[in-house]
């Protein structure tokens, strides 16, 4: 929960979620292929075209139905060349 304050906390000082092209939430169930482990994984995403870039900021919340919570926020920028939006970050 502290890192999904802090991220939109983020979001609203670079005035992303003001300003943003969108911004979503989706909640889904999600199996692991490799143990078979189950966890519910809550997403926020939000992107803003600026610069000449599209910024992206994404905070992902899983919480294993076997116990345990993992949590991620991850930026990125991407550029459209040649009809291809390639990302880093």
């Amino acid at each position: 929960m502290k890192k999904t304050i802090l991220a939109l906390a983020l979001a609203a000082a670079t005035s992303t979620s003001f300003a943003a092209n969108y911004v979503s939430f989706d909640v889904d169930q999600v199996k692991d292929t490799r143990n078979k482990s189950e966890n519910t994984a809550q997403y926020f995403r939000a992107g803003k075209d600026m610069g000449g870039l599209n910024w992206d900021l994404q905070v992902r919340t899983a919480v294993f139905d076997s116990g345990g919570m993992l949590n991620s926020v991850e930026v990125t920028a991407g550029k459209n060349i040649a009809g291809v939006n390639a990302f880093g970050g």
